[in-house]
């Protein structure tokens, strides 16, 4: 595939793990981009079924395809730093290998932030189930601040793009809720995140979403607050008043939406 010198190298970071059901149809949402210059790092996080043998074949096909193999499962977040301690492209985009993209979300994306001078963006997403899309869209804020995302956190990760320069000193780390742990490091530096306009990302829904037991999501947004950002606890307890009524009324919304 030969480089677009005008346009900026995206690199998207995919975490896989016995993903042979839902991969391939994730990696081809990838290669379906009307935005040509990127690279696709796949990280197989020690998986035991056909993942590694379909990552492969996409090699042969595409050379933007690569593949890391974690000898031993280093979880979400390993994975995740893996790949971008690996990527070359001035932006970074992530995708699990179970979620879905618009043909035009990168081609979107890059003009937007490039238009706008911005270097955090994401965006709203719809979610399937079974292959079965719904008609309710996941509708985020326009701009989301350090002090909006203690209350709650609307980022979808197959959203987000952000540009590496930020995350220069920034790692995703072993803890409770790492993606959004990860967002707060980045929002805490003064920078602001905002909202491309459209819908142009589609996360699967399974049984253990819809079953997800809020309690514990609880305990890890306390446990993150507290003990990793070092909040004072009439703070934590303050945003956590927030975040349980915002993750109530979604995940209501999710299920409403997939069974109705």
């Amino acid at each position: 595939m030969p480089h677009v010198d005008d346009k900026p190298k995206i690199s998207i970071i995919m975490p896989a793990y016995n993903a042979q059901y839902t991969i391939a149809e994730s990696i081809e949402s990838v290669l379906r981009q009307t935005y040509l210059d990127f690279e696709l790092i796949i990280i197989n996080d020690d998986s035991t079924d056909d993942t590694t043998r379909i990552i492969q074949a996409y090699q042969i096909q595409d050379s933007r395809v690569i593949l890391i193999n974690n000898f031993f499962d280093k979880g979400a977040a390993g994975a995740r730093q893996s790949g971008i301690c690996y990527s070359q492209g001035e932006f970074i985009a992530f995708l699990d290998s179970d979620d879905l993209w618009h043909e035009s979300k990168l081609e979107n994306t890059i003009n937007y932030m490039i238009k706008k001078n911005v270097s955090m963006t994401y965006g709203d997403y719809a979610v399937f189930r079974h292959n079965r899309f719904v008609n309710t869209i996941y509708e985020v804020p326009e701009k989301l601040s350090y002090k909006d995302l203690l209350k709650y956190c609307p980022i979808g990760c197959l959203t987000v793009v952000i540009r590496r320069n930020i995350i220069e000193n920034i790692r995703f780390r072993n803890v409770p809720k790492e993606d959004y742990d990860f967002w707060l490091q980045i929002l805490k530096n003064e920078h602001i995140a905002y909202k491309v306009p459209g819908c142009m990302a589609f996360y699967r829904v399974g049984r253990d979403t819809l079953s997800s037991n809020k309690i514990k999501e609880l305990k890890k947004q306390f446990m993150l607050l507290r003990y990793i950002h070092k909040m004072p606890l009439i703070k934590v307890f303050f945003n956590l008043s927030f975040y349980a009524a915002r993750g109530i009324a979604k995940n209501i919304r999710i299920k409403m939406s997939l069974t109705g």
